[in-house]
């Protein structure tokens, strides 16, 4: 379902995803576009960024297009892509040497939807930079795929480009981890080729990376009561960089069983 072509609804028996694909924000916003991660008022405090004052608490980040839920019935909410900051975003993000950064251009974004094939492409410019991200989300029966590719000149990047998993940091939830060697740990060290979402002993969402990918810890944030984490993966340092993983729906007890 796509109503007005500003957001994609997919429902499928194991889960329930919402893209936005609009771009109704005017032209004339465009000009007031400044590239810093977030707007004033906002701070880091205990390790997460907050808005301090009235104006941060009500005043939005720039407008994205992509990811904004995805959901399912045994787990909840598990990626969520909100405005409120840059890495509140899920998007591709470059960091710049003058403290600026870089995200896919709202007013650039062209998109393709094949309801036959269940995917959508997206692509867009980035930032103030000579760089283009494409993001190919590919809706299966039981599970979400995501590809993602960076063309442009790799000199002007600084330390490479990032993709962005923003998460809701519920209560109670759990973070595992799969190694190169199989096994499921709590901690984050090294590159991994899954990582799991949930409850203890209970539902979660996987994130599974076909060979040994690097992943990170990435700026949480904190608003309206809620806090968000973020998982962030960096892209190769190549003029075509490319990223393969997909979100799967599974209980605790069916980690053993995903394909390594």
């Amino acid at each position: 379902e796509n109503p007005n072509g500003e957001f994609l609804f997919v429902r499928r028996p194991g889960y329930y995803a919402a893209v936005y694909t609009g771009a109704t924000s005017h032209e004339w916003v465009r000009s007031s576009r400044k590239p810093i991660p977030y707007g004033k008022g906002w701070e880091v405090q205990e390790g997460a960024l907050v808005p301090t004052n009235a104006s941060s608490r009500k005043t939005a980040w720039w407008p994205t297009q992509g990811l904004s839920l995805l959901w399912t019935p045994e787990a909840g909410t598990a990626v969520v892509g909100r405005n409120w900051n840059v890495y509140t975003a899920n998007v591709v993000r470059i960091d710049r040497a003058d403290g600026h950064v870089s995200w896919p251009d709202y007013w650039g974004f062209t998109s393709h939807w094949d309801a036959e094939t269940g995917a959508l492409r997206m692509e867009q410019p980035m930032v103030d930079l000579p760089f283009t991200t494409t993001r190919r989300l590919r809706f299966g029966e039981d599970s979400v795929a995501v590809d993602i590719s960076l063309t442009g000149e790799v000199t002007a990047l600084r330390d490479g480009a990032v993709e962005q998993i923003p998460y809701l940091q519920k209560e109670g939830l759990v973070r595992l981890f799969r190694t190169g060697e199989g096994a499921w740990v709590s901690g984050l060290a090294g590159p991994v080729t899954g990582a799991w979402l949930g409850k203890e002993a209970g539902p979660g969402m996987a994130i599974l990376f076909p060979k040994l990918t690097a992943l990170r810890e990435g700026q949480s944030s904190r608003h309206y009561g809620q806090t968000m984490g973020l998982l962030e993966i960096p892209l190769p340092r190549e003029e075509n960089a490319s990223l393969h993983y997909e979100y799967r729906s599974v209980d605790q007890a069916g980690l053993g069983s995903l394909a390594q």
